[in-house]
């Protein structure tokens, strides 16, 4: 398991197309991230326009599996190397867009919690 090609990126609209422009076979790519609570809302959302397969997982789930590998330390560089080998082992089923409609009704969802 290696951090080796991490790169940090802001959660921008600008920063992240940047990215997603940079990616060299995009339509091989699967972005595998955590749920961050909305944190990942405009990540997703970008993904989805340029046509880029994502899969969001559940963060405890991610997690135990670095218990599971002997991995207790837990930093951005070690986190992104975890989600990485996570996602070679799990292989998370990539999701759907959400309709406009899906998206309003999860924030309405989220804001009663």
């Amino acid at each position: 398991m290696s951090a080796e090609g991490t790169i940090v990126i802001g959660n921008t609209k600008r920063e992240i197309v940047n990215w997603i422009r940079s990616l060299s076979q995009p339509r091989e790519t699967l972005v595998v991230m955590e749920a961050t609570g909305g944190y990942e809302s405009l990540l997703v959302e970008l993904l989805h326009e340029h046509s880029i397969a994502l899969a969001v997982v559940n963060p405890r789930q991610v997690r135990d599996f670095a218990r599971g590998i002997g991995i207790d330390a837990k930093t951005d560089r070690i986190d992104a190397a975890v989600l990485v080998r996570f996602a070679e082992i799990v292989t998370p089923a990539p999701q759907a867009a959400q309709s406009e409609e899906q998206t309003r009704l999860g924030s309405l969802d989220n804001s009663l919690i």
